[in-house]
């Protein structure tokens, strides 16, 4: 069934609520699941493409039998003939050929990632059941399961050891700052114990536990056909080779040559298997396929050989010898050696969990609001239905316009008040549609295949204005004819006013440059006249009255918006002379026979000169209006908080306050008798001669056919990509065959996260960084456990638990209490520890902040000591201080303090303000190295730019000061200068290297970027989700190419021109290899007597 054939004015309800046990609780917390967002790495392995597998008979069954397919299925691993998956949330075994489907677990949490143990006894999986993810055990036969890990940070199931005693999981817990490590815990669940492989987020391991094949990182998702620096590797570890030096032997298997990047693509999730080799899946043929490599490493070579889907979420089985994993929505079973892998038909029958209808009951909620003319009704919509709802309470009832599963917004009165404009996508686009109030009917106005934006009615009623893009047009309301108003490659125009006889537009428009500028349009000629022109921004205009003076705002004060005024004919005399004020007031200030409206004749002599400036104050001005009679002019002037709705004469004269308020959203009746605007999440009415704000109360109650609503949705996120991506062919990529492909799968969802799941996977299609889907936000049906943070970490050691890491600055770092890496913890609270027994239990739902911790010299307790911590609840911006002091630490020791080493942790206004302080803290240094490694991005690369290439040219001082306090320019190391990068540089960490060797000014150091180089926005879904879509490219600067554009710097990866990555080794023994080379090429610098800006052929006396 395709988006045309939803229902739209009855709901059929196909499942009701399925049993769930009493005892669930939990916000999910896993990255696929509801409430949390789906970007780049949120589903660690999702990969649906195109086209054919191997088997053309079993192609025809995958998307199209909704009986016998998996469908949104995942996490399958075998043991015997039985195979384990989750399913919903729910865990599932069925036979290896299908039959005898059994579901194990039926719970409200989440429970995903399920593995049999070795021997077959027990399935480890990983739950939200208790607030958050941790591993839990359970009868492979089913049973009663029981917690395994106890600590509200993340813990995910990764395998088993060999023995069957020990799960290993990953978990964000521990000192290794940025990246997930793994751990293990026993099937009793006692204290969890690190693998010694640095950074880690999956792995399996050879039979006898002695070697482990691994991933350091996530690869890149959803991003089709990624390559680069920040694609996964397969690693092996000999963790035999750790029991004397508790390091083990490292080996990278595949993507070994560092600076061959570009070529590098995405090997996951490693499995050993019983014939020796090690298999994975990839996308080095376009679509990830199984492949296997030597474990001594050589030349992958691919085993499957899948045209369209791909692999994704394969394990290895018990035994070694058969790879689960999904394509394509079929569960699909691989023989180690066997040469072609099976699909595996089974009948689940209709399984959910969530009601597939919703009730929806909100009190003042509205997405959109417009008030009717007179301001007794407003059009309001939510949730994609649009209501009309009285002003006042108990002044008239709620009309309901619309009422279907399609998304109907933005609703705008026409000028008398009797027919209502709107927007829906019931017919696949877009499109304006009018109601009619009086006779309760709808029509459709417009069939124009595109985004729509409504901008407002003609005086008349008889067009009604929208914007498509850059292009403005207006539909005739008697038939619909479409016409074409104005249209600018840099900008459309944006309506603000419309003089009744139809002839006059007021816009603002941007030019090629970015400049905005106001123009009067005359719409017969379609002509158009600038009246503002000034390189400043202009925008928002309205005509007084007469038609004399067009009032706007403008950035030309100093960049604060303000008010300003300009006259349409040319002045000619002075306004401010006394004496022609004098006889101005005399005359009424209207003389008939010199009286010029200017819109019929506007003179454009020196326009920019004849601008006068209204309002002058610092605060900036937000919005504004005329009263009916033109005599009067508000405006909101203010920022966050603290704004003001404030009135004066149109000449600036008789400036008032009128009343205080945010004042957002501000709409203004056709009479400007009243205003209605949100402030504190409430929509409020204001009469203006009054000022008395009141409430705009209503309630919105509706029922939600939530299977219907996923079309709509499925229907929207495909245009939402279609109308808003920046290249306008999708990279080649053929997006509406895509959503062909895909669509099947919509009426196979049966709960909101298979919608999210899938719109992931369609969104893998694109070869794009930046794009994500997330669910809104949903409400924990119960609370959960918050573990309390002492502010050190411990491991077993002597027979004891050994403080291995002090977080500086962290709880434990304080003056007054005697600890450091090396005692030993003897207790909690008085409850004695032991190295084996898991004591974050007793860190979970305290009832106080500070706790009592035993510190010895000796696991003995020599020296014991009771020390009360005040524990915090995270390490986020603990744990990074204690990482940029250790590292500045090292840089001091290596340098003498001669270079300063700065890390800048996201490219945003909060980051940029503590670098230029650290700048002036450290200005007396001799070189700085700028550290960027592990950050996501920003927008701060031309302030950062600008800092950087500053130099040293004077000194000024008082005979009473330091002659170094006068420097200029301020904020500035002026020296050698490096700058480190690595595969987690994203986005704007990646334009800030590339800039920096544009321009010459130092050396980068590290490995490449991410290639991930265009900016997004996130668009709305009609059950408040969020699509993200890209919409601004990135181009190098080349004066050799048409127009000085460049290259693209999407998936270009910015290199280094000193290579080196950190090796497993390097993160276990604390040592950082990147930070070595840029320190020594920093001195190195230094060393040469020249600073980097120096011009080499620089010779003569300036004297």
């Amino acid at each position: 069934m395709t988006v045309r054939g939803l229902r739209s004015h009855c709901l059929v309800v196909l499942a009701l609520l399925p049993a769930l046990a009493s005892s669930a609780e939990a916000t999910p917390t896993h990255p696929a699941l509801p409430g949390m967002a789906f970007q780049e790495a949120a589903l660690q392995e999702a990969a649906v493409h195109e086209s054919a597998t191997q088997d053309a008979a079993l192609q025809q069954s995958s998307l199209q039998d909704a009986d016998r397919s998996f469908g949104f299925g995942r996490d399958p691993h075998v043991h015997g003939d039985r195979v384990v998956f989750s399913l919903r949330g729910d865990l599932w075994t069925i036979g290896t050929d299908g039959s005898e489907p059994r579901q194990l677990t039926r719970h409200e949490a989440r429970d995903t990632e399920p593995r049999f143990s070795p021997d077959g006894r027990w399935i480890a999986f990983t739950s939200n059941r208790m607030g958050n993810a941790d591993v839990w055990v359970m009868p492979a036969g089913g049973g009663e399961p029981r917690q395994l890990t106890f600590h509200s940070g993340g813990d995910n199931v990764v395998t088993w050891m060999p023995d069957s005693e020990r799960v290993v999981f990953r978990s964000g817990r521990g000192s290794l700052q940025w990246q997930s490590q793994l751990y293990s815990v026993s099937v009793e669940g006692d204290l969890p114990v690190r693998l010694p492989l640095g950074a880690a987020i999956n792995g399996t391991f050879s039979p006898d536990g002695g070697t482990i094949a691994f991933n350091r990182n996530r690869t890149p998702q959803p991003k089709r056909n990624y390559r680069g620096s920040t694609a996964g590797s397969v690693w092996v570890a000999d963790l035999a080779a750790a029991q004397d030096s508790e390091i083990p032997t490292f080996r990278q298997l595949t993507n070994t040559d560092l600076e061959n990047s570009q070529s590098h693509a995405n090997d996951a999730e490693p499995m050993m298997a019983a014939d020796g080799w090690i298999y994975f899946k990839s996308e080095r043929d376009d679509v990830y396929n199984l492949w296997r490599v030597a474990p001594d490493g050589g030349e992958p070579e691919q085993v499957t050989f899948h045209e369209r889907g791909g692999v994704q979420f394969p394990s290895m089985s018990t035994d070694g010898r058969t790879i689960a994993y999904e394509n394509d929505f079929d569960l699909w079973l691989y023989e180690v050696g066997s040469g072609a892998p099976r699909a595996v038909a089974m009948e689940l029958g209709w399984t959910v969990r969530e009601n597939q209808v919703e009730f929806v009951s909100v009190s003042g909620e509205a997405d959109h609001f417009s008030p009717s003319p007179d301001g007794h009704f407003l059009v309001v919509d939510h949730r994609g239905e649009v209501f009309q709802v009285p002003a006042r309470q108990g002044v008239g009832e709620i009309t309901r316009v619309t009422d279907s599963a399609w998304r109907q917004r933005d609703g705008l009165y026409s000028a008398d008040g009797t027919m209502l404009a709107y927007l829906s996508d019931e017919t696949g686009d877009d499109e304006v549609w009018l109601y009619d109030l009086e006779a309760g009917t709808h029509r459709q106005l417009t069939e124009h295949e595109s985004r729509k934006q409504l901008r407002m009615w003609s005086p008349d009623g008889a067009w009604v204005y929208f914007s498509v893009e850059t292009t403005l047009y207006r539909a005739a309301t008697a038939d619909g004819r479409l016409e074409e108003v104005a249209r600018h490659r840099a900008g459309g125009h944006t309506p603000t006013w419309l003089s009744e006889d139809g002839q006059w537009m007021v816009s603002h428009r941007a030019d090629d440059l970015g400049n905005m500028e106001v123009f009067l349009f005359h719409l017969p000629e379609r002509r158009e006249y600038n009246i503002t022109d000034h390189p400043a921004r202009d925008w928002h205009g309205i005509p007084s009255a007469d038609g004399s003076t067009v009032f706007f705002l403008s950035s030309r004060d100093g960049g604060t918006p303000q008010l300003f005024s300009v006259a349409l004919a040319r002045p000619t005399e002075d306004p401010d002379d006394p004496r022609v004020r004098e006889r101005l007031l005399r005359e009424g200030g209207d003389d008939e026979d010199d009286a010029v409206t200017g819109l019929d004749s506007p003179d454009l002599t020196d326009i920019r000169r004849r601008a006068v400036q209204l309002t002058d104050a610092d605060q900036p001005v937000q919005d504004f209006f005329l009263s009916a009679d033109g005599q009067t002019l508000y405006y909101v002037r203010g920022t966050g908080q603290s704004r003001e709705l404030r009135a004066m004469d149109p000449d600036g004269e008789n400036d008032r306050r009128l009343a205080e308020g945010r004042f957002q959203d501000l709409k203004v009746t056709a009479d400007a008798r009243t205003i209605f605007y949100r402030e504190e999440g409430e929509i409020r009415r204001m009469p203006l001669a009054s000022r008395d704000a009141e409430t705009v109360a209503f309630h919105l109650s509706f029922v939600v056919d939530k299977r219907a609503e996923w079309e709509q949705m499925f229907d929207e996120l495909y245009r939402h990509w279609k109308y808003f991506y920046v290249e306008d062919d999708l990279l080649g990529l053929d997006w509406a065959a895509v959503r062909a492909r895909y669509e099947p799968m919509v009426a196979r969802i049966g709960e909101t996260e298979d919608f999210y799941r899938l719109g992931l996977e369609m969104l893998h299609e694109v070869p794009s960084s930046h794009s994500g889907i997330q669910a809104p936000p949903r409400p924990s049906p119960h609370g959960g456990n918050q573990t309390r943070l002492l502010g050190f970490e411990m491991e077993p050691a002597n027979g004891g638990l050994r403080v291995t890491h002090l977080y500086r600055n962290g709880p434990a770092d304080r003056i007054w209490l005697q600890i450091q890496e090396g005692d030993y913890v003897t207790a909690i609270n008085g409850t004695p520890l032991s190295p084996t027994e898991n004591y974050w239990p007793l860190l979970n739902s305290l009832v106080n902040e500070f706790v009592t911790v035993t510190v010895a010299d000796s696991p003995q307790g020599a020296n014991a000591r009771d020390l009360r911590i005040q524990t915090v609840t995270s390490y986020g911006n603990i744990g990074y201080e204690d990482w940029v002091e250790r590292n500045r630490q090292v840089v001091d020791e290596m340098t003498d303090g001669r270079i300063y080493y700065a890390h800048i942790r996201s490219m945003n206004q909060t980051f940029l303000q503590q670098f230029q302080q650290e700048l002036d803290e450290n200005f007396h240094r001799q070189g700085i190295i700028i550290d960027v490694r592990f950050n996501g991005g920003g927008n701060i690369d031309q302030q950062l730019m600008d800092i950087l290439q500053r130099r040293p040219y004077q000194y000024t001082w008082t005979r009473t000061e330091s002659p170094l306090v006068g420097r200029r320019p301020q904020q500035i190391i002026y020296g050698p200068q490096v700058m480190m990068h690595n595969w987690r540089s994203g986005s704007n960490a990646e334009m800030v290297p590339h800039a920096f060797d544009h321009l010459g000014l130092g050396t980068l150091v590290g490995t490449p970027t991410a290639g991930a180089v265009v900016s997004a926005n996130w668009l709305p879904l009609k059950d408040g989700g969020q699509v993200r879509v890209p919409r601004v490219r990135v181009v190098s600067y080349d004066p050799e190419q048409p127009y000085n554009f460049g290259f693209n710097l999407e998936n270009y990866g910015v290199p280094p021109h000193i290579w080196v990555r950190n090796s497993p080794a390097d993160e276990l023994s604390g040592y950082d290899r990147e930070l070595t080379e840029a320190v020594e090429e920093a001195l190195r610098l230094l060393g040469t007597g020249r600073w980097q800006y120096v011009d080499e052929d620089a010779d003569r006396d300036d004297g």
